[in-house]
């Protein structure tokens, strides 16, 4: 404090506040006492001199505190992203290539798939100490061209007829099965190394394993359905808890009653879950459908639209604990780093010893060339850590549940050791769990 005048900087250092004292708003040497105020707390950026000159004029017209500096946010760059090629039948717009789709993405031989469009840099901001404020740059696209594409030029090419399949590391076109009817156990199980398209049903007692992606706009039986890519299903799951429908990819069904179903992406229900053991490594999303009975889990965040029902019927929603093995994961990258990081600190000790005459040696130059590749090692399994690591923080911000309508009695919220069965209805809530509770907050609009 000066002569009863303050400054004080917000912790961003985006903006200078003047505090006035009210006993001193009578100081005849308010300019020179407010001057001296913002050299001492070193403003020299964003100041806006027309408002002190009108506060030095007459300080009874505001309030306390005043902004009366303001420095330059940071731009974070826009990460990469895939367009892909097609174009909507009804406009031009260029959409982007999403991991789950609506309807089926096929292209031909030679097609272009997708375009990259490039991350794009940060811009720094200014604090109103004049200091530069760091902006994220956005993050790279780290997908690479897999079976029947090519990469040139930032497109990905075809070298097939067939489906897109897009994970998080790969791009892929893989041919297509199609099944023009139902698919019933008589045909045996089928393996296809590709995409699996039923336009009927899948009846009772079938099985059907892909290696890409399985999308049957019919209805699923009490049937198994095994796919590396997503697996969509237009009618739903009516499954008597005999079959089970698992995916590497996401999962899209209309409904899914007495189902087992188990993703290592996200799962995406639009109008019903009842009495099923769903399982989502990522997310579950059902904005508009009612859960009843059954378990629900999932390590990230969670949409419902209501659970339980009027008959008050037992439901379990489990927020599941720290995925492990992403923290194996990471532990075996950080220990290939620590060991890659020996074997070039032994290289750069090598190096060093050699004699400048001895640059062009078969064995300085294999040293070299070892060295390298090392260092581009490390730079690839550094960017997967971090991705690791970013993928994990949001997985840990997003983990709650949120139910956009009612949430009936006998339901049971679980995380780890701990559970809180709830015995009153309660309406647009998200509930959290904090150290050992679970908190229960109304939906912000």
């Amino acid at each position: 404090m000066v002569g009863g005048h303050i400054i004080s900087v917000s912790p961003d250092r985006l903006t200078a506040l003047l505090h006035i004292q009210a006993s001193e708003i009578q100081d005849d040497n308010i300019k020179q006492v407010i001057e001296k105020s913002i050299r001492k707390a070193n403003i020299t950026y964003g100041l806006d001199h027309a408002l002190i000159a009108k506060i030095v004029e007459d300080p009874l017209a505001y309030t306390s505190p005043i902004e009366i500096a303001k420095g330059e946010k940071p731009i974070a760059g826009r990460d990469a992203y895939l367009v892909k090629e097609k174009l909507n039948m009804h406009s031009d717009k260029r959409e982007k290539l999403n991991d789950i789709h609506e309807y089926m993405v096929t292209v031909a031989n030679g097609e272009v798939i997708a375009t990259i469009f490039p991350a794009t840099p940060g811009t720094d901001g200014i604090d109103v100490h004049g200091q530069r404020v760091n902006s994220m740059n956005g993050k790279e696209l780290h997908i690479t061209p897999g079976e029947n594409v090519i990469l040139h030029h930032e497109q990905y090419y075809s070298l097939i007829d067939g489906e897109v399949l897009l994970s998080k590391n790969s791009l892929s076109v893989l041919p297509i099965q199609l099944i023009d009817g139902d698919y019933h156990p008589g045909k045996g199980i089928m393996k296809f190394d590709g995409n699996v398209v039923v336009k009927g049903n899948v009846l009772t007692g079938s099985h059907i394993v892909a290696t890409g992606n399985i999308r049957v706009e019919g209805t699923v039986e009490n049937a198994n359905l095994e796919a590396q890519g997503y697996i969509y299903i237009e009618g739903g799951v009516l499954g008597n808890q005999y079959g089970k429908i698992q995916a590497q990819g996401s999962i899209r069904a209309h409904f899914l009653n007495q189902a087992v179903v188990e993703s290592e992406s996200n799962i995406y229900i639009e109008r019903s879950i009842l009495h099923s053991v769903v399982f989502a490594k990522e997310h579950i999303y059902a904005n508009n459908a009612s859960v009843i009975g059954g378990h629900l889990s999932t390590y990230g965040e969670m949409i419902v639209k209501d659970i339980g029902n009027h008959h008050f019927t037992y439901t379990e929603i489990e927020l599941k604990d720290e995925d492990y093995s992403l923290q194996e994961k990471l532990g075996e990258i950080s220990n290939k780093l620590a060991d890659l990081n020996i074997v070039k600190q032994k290289l750069v000790s090598i190096e060093s010893k050699l004699q400048e005459g001895q640059q062009g040696h078969p064995l300085a130059l294999k040293h070299k060339k070892t060295k390298k590749h090392i260092e581009q090692e490390i730079l690839n399994l550094t960017k997967k850590k971090q991705e690791i690591e970013s993928h994990h923080t949001f997985q840990k911000d997003k983990l709650a549940i949120k139910i956009l309508g009612d949430l009936y009695p006998q339901t049971k919220i679980k995380k780890g050791k701990y559970a809180k069965l709830f015995k009153k209805p309660n309406a647009h809530i998200t509930i959290h769990f904090d150290k050992s509770e679970f908190i229960v907050l109304p939906i912000e609009n």
